[in-house]
């Protein structure tokens, strides 16, 4: 019942990995923008993640602001399921990752 704060949490399950990721090539942000536009250049351009991964972190941003900021935003528990399932799919894109380049 709380589909809404569902789209917060996903976004910031998310938005960690990507923080995560960055810190592998020594970038730290501030904006949230900044970050999403680093991990573009980084690790979908270059081919390490896929330009669906770019759409999944793209589109959790825009629910979470929307369901954050917008107070006549509306959230089916369909669409919440969706973004639950792109956070998982996010995560285990990441730890697959990390799996295949092991930080030492």
């Amino acid at each position: 019942g709380r589909v809404l704060a569902l789209a917060n949490r996903a976004y910031y399950a998310i938005f960690y990995c990507v923080c995560a990721l960055l810190a592998t090539e020594n970038v730290y942000t501030k904006r949230h923008q900044a970050a999403r536009a680093k991990f573009s250049e980084l690790f979908v351009k270059t081919g390490r993640f896929t330009v669906e991964s770019s759409r999944i972190v793209g589109n959790s941003f825009a629910a979470r602001q929307s369901a954050d900021y917008d107070m006549e935003s509306y959230l089916s528990e369909g669409e919440a399921q969706l973004l639950l399932d792109d956070a998982r799919t996010f995560h285990n894109l990441t730890t697959d990752y990390f799996n295949q380049n092991p930080i030492t």
